[in-house]
């Protein structure tokens, strides 16, 4: 079997994603794929059983039914702006260089538009999932499983050694788990 994490980020700049193959109680993880585009994304998702995307795959029912059914199945920046920002924060931002609070999303939200595409493409209708595609969030069963997460996301030789420690944790737990340590 194998399974798809996805860290979706709005833009494919900042997307990473990993596949992973299950055979014999072991896990066998391909190489991460870094600034994935929604080409790659796709690729990666027909090759997998079980997809995880850490991003939000909706937004509360109040807003979902004020902004009516998704309808985008593609991904760019002139859509992701065109969905953030009234045509008056477009003009003062050409007319000051400023740009504004988006009305209609903080950084999170991006990602999950981004989502919205993804799952469109793919004809998920159930924003809980549909049995291949989940909501991940990493951070917190990292605190679930009680293994300090704090700093991890640094992009530097500190983050990069927590990141390791994590990996070794997670890794060595699975082990024992399976009764293979």
């Amino acid at each position: 079997m194998k399974t798809l994490g996805i860290d979706l980020s709005s833009m494919p700049a900042q997307t990473a994603a990993c596949l992973i193959d299950w055979v014999n109680g072991s896990a066998i993880a391909e190489s991460p794929r870094l600034g994935a585009n929604d080409a790659e994304l796709d690729g990666l998702i027909t090759q997998a059983q079980a997809i995880g995307i850490d991003a939000p795959l909706s937004w509360p029912l109040a807003f979902s039914e004020a902004a009516n059914e998704w309808t985008h199945m593609e991904w760019n920046e002139e859509l992701r702006d065109r969905l953030r920002f009234r045509l008056t924060d477009r003009v003062v931002h050409d007319q000051i260089g400023q740009s504004l609070l988006s009305v209609s999303s903080d950084r999170i939200a991006l990602p999950a538009m981004r989502a919205m595409a993804l799952l469109r493409r793919f004809h998920v209708t159930d924003r809980s999932g549909d049995g291949r595609f989940f909501e991940v969030y990493p951070g917190g069963t990292l605190s679930k499983w009680e293994i300090s997460r704090k700093g991890y996301k640094q992009k530097n030789e500190e983050g990069q050694t927590l990141r390791t420690a994590i990996h070794f944790q997670v890794t060595s737990g699975y082990a024992l788990a399976c009764g293979l340590g």
